[in-house]
C-alpha cells in the first residue's frame, strides 16, 4: 500500500454566520439564541460575486443548480425541544434562524433543486451542532452538504447507455448514449462518477444527451465504486481489484490519487471477484466477494495482514452489491434461496434477517419477488432501489429486466416497480444474460 497524500475531510460547506456580520439582522428575542445563515452563492443577486465573506464561507458550489433552488428547509432540534421545520420560497443572503438556548442544538439545511434542471440532484443537505448556546447569543457553525436525494441514474449496460428518470414513475427520462455503465455514484457537487468496464471510471456533470464526460482512469476496468461522503473520497475497483480510492476535489488521477488497497495481497488472497464495496463513516470499506462467495469487512486503519476485521459467508449465492445504511449492512443476493435475497447484517457482519423471494409467475411485480437483485441506485435517498435483472431470455414478456424500489422496512405498500426487458424507452437491457 501506497500512500500518495492525506487531506482533512470535508464536503462542499455553507456556513452559519454569526448575525453581526449583517446589518439587516436583529438581535435575539429574549430568550433565544440567534443563527444567521450565509446563503452567498444561493441568492441570485450574490451569485456572481467572489466576496471576502463569501469565499471564506462557501467552497465548491455545483455551479449547475445556481438559480435552480425551489426551496430551502431549516430543521432545529435537540434535547428539550420538539423539531422546528422552517421552509423558506424566497431568501435573503443572510437569514437569521432563532434556536432556542441548550445543549447540543442540531441545525439542519435541506437546499431542493428544480426537478425540471439538468442537475440529477433533487436535494443537497447537511446538519451541524452546536455543544450549548446560551440566550442571546449569536454563534458561528459550519454545515457540511452533500446530495440527500438525487434522481435515478441507470446503467443500462447492453444497451450502451444511462437513463435518468426523476423518481420511480419514469418521469422526464432521459438518455444518454455510448456508455457501457455498470454502476454509477455522486460526489459532494453532485457530479456523476460512471463505473464502464471498457472506458474506465468516467465523470460528467449531469446526463443531458450532450453533456461533457471526462475520463478520469482509463488503465482500470472499473466494474464497481462507492463514494465516502465524509471526505468526497470515491472507492472503486475492477472486479479483481485493487481497491483506488481518488480525491474527488481534483480532476485528473495525477493529482487526485490517494490511496491503492491490493486486496490480493494485504488481504484476502487467491480467487476472489468483487462486484460491489461500499464504505462506512470511519472509513471501513465492506467488499462482496461473489466467487467465494463471502462479505468482508476491510479495515485500511489496521497492519497490512489484520485488515479483514470480519467475513460473512451463510447463505450466500452470487452475491452482487452492498449498501450500508444507518447501522446496518444490506446485501443483495443475486440467487439467493427464498427469504434470503437481500441479507440484513450488522456493520460486524452478523445475521440480522433476510427478506424476499423468488418469483413464481411471469411476468411478475408482486411485492417480495425478485428475478435476481443486483444493484444498488441512488445510495443517498431514503428508500432502496434496486436493479432487479435475469440471467435469461427464454421467456418473452417476463419483465425480466426492471427496477424495484422498497423502504428499508420492506413493507409491502412501499413496493414500486417500473421497466421491462428490451431497448425501447422505459426498457433495460442489464448485464448478467447467462
Amino acid at each position: 500500500m501506497k500512500i500518495i497524500k492525506q487531506k482533512i475531510p470535508y464536503l462542499l460547506f455553507i456556513g452559519l454566520m454569526a448575525g453581526l456580520f449583517c446589518a439587516c439582522n436583529f438581535a435575539p428575542f429574549e430568550g433565544e439564541a440567534q443563527v444567521t445563515l450565509d446563503l452567498g452563492w444561493l441568492t441570485p443577486s450574490d451569485a456572481g460575486q467572489e466576496s471576502e465573506t463569501r469565499a471564506s464561507t462557501v467552497q465548491g458550489a455545483p455551479a449547475n443548480i445556481v438559480g435552480q433552488v425551489t426551496s430551502i428547509e431549516i430543521t432545529i432540534s435537540g434535547p428539550g425541544v420538539n423539531t422546528i421545520t422552517r421552509t423558506y420560497y424566497e431568501w435573503p443572503r443572510y437569514l437569521s434562524v432563532s434556536v432556542p438556548p441548550g445543549k447540543e442544538r442540531t441545525i439542519g439545511l435541506r437546499i431542493n433543486v428544480d426537478p425540471a434542471s439538468d442537475s440529477a440532484v433533487l436535494a443537497f443537505g447537511g446538519e451541524a451542532t452546536i455543544r450549548y448556546i446560551s440566550a442571546g447569543e449569536q454563534e458561528k457553525v459550519q454545515i457540511q452538504i452533500a446530495p440527500v436525494e438525487t434522481k435515478l441514474v441507470i446503467p443500462d449496460s447492453n444497451n450502451n447507455r444511462i437513463v435518468q428518470i426523476n423518481n420511480i414513475t419514469g418521469a422526464n427520462l432521459i438518455e444518454k448514449n455510448g456508455l457501457s455503465a455498470v454502476d454509477i455514484d455522486f460526489d459532494a457537487q453532485g457530479r456523476i462518477y460512471i463505473a464502464d468496464p471498457l472506458q474506465g471510471l468516467l465523470r460528467t456533470p449531469e446526463i443531458t444527451p450532450n453533456s461533457v464526460t471526462d475520463a478520469i482512469d482509463r488503465n482500470t476496468a472499473v466494474f464497481t465504486l462507492t463514494m465516502h461522503r465524509n471526505q468526497n473520497y470515491l472507492y472503486y475497483t475492477s472486479t479483481s481489484g485493487p481497491i483506488i480510492v481518488f480525491d474527488c476535489d481534483f480532476d485528473d488521477m495525477n493529482l487526485g490519487l490517494v490511496v491503492s488497497y491490493d486486496l490480493t495481497i494485504e488481504a484476502i488472497g487467491g480467487n476472489f471477484e468483487c462486484t460491489g464495496i461500499d464504505v462506512d463513516d470511519e472509513g471501513c470499506v465492506y467488499i462482496v466477494d461473489r466467487i467465494s462467495p463471502a462479505i468482508h469487512k476491510y479495515d485500511p486503519r489496521l497492519p497490512l495482514t489484520t485488515r479483514i476485521v470480519a467475513t460473512y459467508t451463510d447463505d450466500l449465492n452470487s452475491p452482487y452489491d452492498i449498501i450500508v445504511k444507518g447501522n446496518y449492512v444490506y446485501v443483495l443476493n443475486y440467487n439467493g434461496a427464498n427469504g434470503l435475497k437481500i441479507i440484513k447484517l450488522t456493520k460486524n457482519l452478523y445475521f440480522v434477517a433476510g427478506y424476499g423471494e423468488n418469483t413464481a409467475n411471469y411476468p411478475d411485480h408482486n411485492p417480495g419477488q425478485f428475478y435476481g437483485p443486483l444493484r444498488f441506485l441512488a445510495r443517498d435517498n431514503s428508500v432502496f432501489t434496486i436493479i432487479d435483472d435475469w440471467n435469461t431470455r427464454a421467456i418473452p414478456g417476463a419483465d425480466s429486466d426492471k427496477l424495484i424500489q422498497v423502504n428499508p422496512s420492506f413493507t409491502d405498500s412501499s413496493w414500486k416497480t417500473f421497466g421491462s426487458y428490451g431497448n425501447g424507452i422505459g426498457q433495460f437491457d442489464f448485464w448478467i444474460d447467462s
